[in-house]
C-alpha cells in the first residue's frame, strides 16, 4: 500500500467533494470525505469508525461527540 497525501488546494478540494456529491454520488465517499476535512482525521482512522461509534441508536441520532484513539503508525519515529 502507498502513502495517501493530503489534498492541499482548497479549490481541488472543493472539485473532490463535488465529484462525490454531484458528479458521481457515492454518499460513503462524500461523507468519509467531509468527516475527514471537519476532523483532520486520517483515513486510516475515518475508516476504522463504526456505524455505533457515530451514531447513538437509543437516541435516534449522531453523537454529538467521538472519541478517536489514534494509533502510531509502525514505521513512525521514535
Amino acid at each position: 500500500m502507498g502513502t495517501a497525501q493530503p489534498i492541499r488546494d482548497a479549490e481541488n478540494l472543493i472539485l473532490f467533494i463535488d465529484y462525490y456529491k454531484n458528479v458521481h454520488p457515492n454518499l460513503r465517499n462524500y461523507t468519509l470525505i467531509q468527516l475527514g476535512f471537519h476532523t483532520a482525521l486520517r483515513i486510516s482512522d475515518l475508516l476504522a469508525l463504526r456505524w455505533q461509534d457515530v451514531f447513538d441508536e437509543q437516541e435516534g441520532k449522531c453523537r454529538a461527540h467521538v472519541c478517536v484513539i489514534e494509533k502510531r503508525h509502525k514505521n513512525a519515529i521514535k
